[in-house]
């Protein structure tokens, strides 16, 4: 297929799929990897890459913005049948010239986004199947005007599932959008909890256990003054750490396993401080064997530590997941509350990156196209990437 064959099919999808709300005269096409030029009939020209462009709901993202803003339907034409573009060999890297730039201004809370119902239903009668008390689904006062999944109010929880694609930045889930829904609650007493959709894809048996935890329900509980504490190497606790702890594992140079009849039922673990380097050490991993309450667990971990390392402590808190009162339980005083950090993923894929994988100064190396005049998400989201935000996390010492 000649190039003018391949502009002239992407023409015609587009046309079937926005109906005359674009001008393609600009349009240079040369493959769906190589950014074109569109011109919007209401904000005006952009570029975009052109297999971006067929797959995004709105086509312009200021359109997009300002229908988030008034939740209204995009400007598409209905068609019983769409023609497919047809596909591209890989073309080498090139960089973009131009790219569209994005509004500074946070569109207002939209209606909740789920890209896979299936899995978002599946986490719903999770928790319906393991409590049987109160539940309120799609509560919309609690946050109001944000609706949340599920409430249960005898135990002062709620729960949001945040999927990927549903709960980015493109669809107006910008920065304070979780950090916000989560405050209200706190305001009423009520702790939220934020689940990310590859978590409970990826690591279900993690979240389940998670879930039941917060709700109380254990298959019993472990005292710590019966237990004993090891040290061990990084190697030894890996497994643990993979197995019990959501966020995974991280390199550490302390590690202390707490067993209970030579079983190992907890594990904490330390290294220098990452990001902070005014205090000495980082608490770096805590968790526990799954469907029990280790009593004392952590305290008896950390009151070995500080017996044989001199020391201030820094740790973090996740807020989608705590609110950090183990901390304070074992003598972590609270300093303050950090910003959300974001993750990236691409396309529909679960695999949600660290953001400091994707500094603007590594991304030439990284990325099939970049320029220096955009911003870190404006080069990532022209390579079809986009952020979902977390809700931040409590910062805690202990001198």
């Amino acid at each position: 297929m000649t190039k003018e064959q391949r502009k002239e099919a992407f023409i015609k999808f587009c046309l079937e799929k926005f109906g005359d709300q674009f001008d393609y005269f600009k349009v240079d096409y040369q493959s769906n990897r190589k950014p074109v030029e569109i011109i919007c009939k209401d904000h005006g020209s952009f570029f975009c890459l052109t297999q971006h462009f067929v797959r995004s709901k709105y086509g312009c993202r200021q359109c997009a913005i300002e229908a988030l803003r008034k939740n209204t339907a995009p400007k598409v034409s209905k068609v019983s049948k769409v023609s497919k573009v047809p596909k591209e060999p890989k073309q080498k890297k090139e960089k973009i010239k131009k790219a569209s730039t994005s509004s500074k201004k946070e569109p207002t809370p939209i209606a909740e986004l789920v890209s896979n119902p299936e899995s978002y239903n599946n986490f719903i009668n999770y928790i319906k199947s393991v409590y049987d008390g109160q539940i309120i689904e799609n509560d919309k006062e609690l946050a109001a005007p944000y609706t949340i999944a599920i409430h249960i109010p005898d135990k002062k929880i709620a729960f949001e599932f945040d999927s990927l694609s549903g709960h980015c930045e493109r669809n107006g889930f910008t920065k304070r959008y979780h950090l916000t829904e989560t405050n209200k609650c706190e305001e009423k007493g009520v702790r939220l909890i934020h689940v990310f959709e590859d978590e409970w894809e990826l690591k279900p048996q993690i979240v389940k256990a998670r879930i039941r935890h917060l709700l109380g329900i254990t298959s019993g509980k472990i005292y710590a003054r019966k237990c004993k504490v090891r040290e061990l190497t990084y190697q030894q606790v890996k497994p643990f750490i993979l197995k019990y702890h959501i966020q995974g594992t991280y390199a550490s140079s302390i590690n202390l396993g707490l067993f209970y009849k030579n079983r190992m039922v907890a594990v904490m673990t330390f290294n220098k401080s990452r990001f902070n380097k005014k205090y000495d050490y980082e608490l770096i991993r805590y968790c526990t064997v799954a469907n029990f309450t280790v009593i004392g667990g952590a305290s008896k971990l950390f009151e070995y530590f500080r017996r044989n390392n001199a020391g201030s402590v820094i740790t973090y808190a996740d807020r989608r997941w705590s609110q950090g009162q183990l901390y304070r339980q074992i003598g972590f005083k609270e300093i303050y509350d950090a910003d959300p950090n974001y993750f990236y993923f691409k396309d529909n894929s679960l695999q949600r990156k660290s953001r400091v994988q994707f500094q603007k100064h590594k991304l030439p190396r990284l990325l099939n196209y970049f320029d220096l005049k955009l911003s870190e998400y404006e080069n990532m989201s022209a390579n079809g990437w986009d952020r979902i935000w977390d809700v931040g996390n409590k910062v805690f010492i202990a001198e």
